[in-house]
């Protein structure tokens, strides 16, 4: 079973599934950006994305660090949409 794994600042480690994503530790949400701008600076200042595997060009695990959940959720809803198996 395949994974995805992101990071966020108001929840620190979410496991996200093909059909779900689960919280798995809570802290303290951070303010809520005031406009477009602020949002891309904190995503430009905490995102890290690492690459946990990379076996062949048809395997790859990593996780994302500093991102928004909403952000994680579209990206996990693409790759669903775009690649046949993840």
């Amino acid at each position: 079973q395949k994974k995805i794994v992101a990071m966020s600042s108001a929840v620190k480690h979410y496991d996200i599934q093909e059909h779900c994503i689960n919280k798995v530790y809570k802290t303290p949400a951070p303010p809520i950006p005031k406009d477009g701008d602020e949002f891309l600076d904190r995503l430009k200042s905490d995102f890290k994305m690492r690459i946990l595997e990379h076996e062949d060009k048809n395997h790859l695990v990593f996780e994302m660090i500093g991102i928004d959940v909403s952000l994680a959720n579209a990206l996990r809803r693409i790759m669903i949409a775009e690649f046949p198996t993840m």
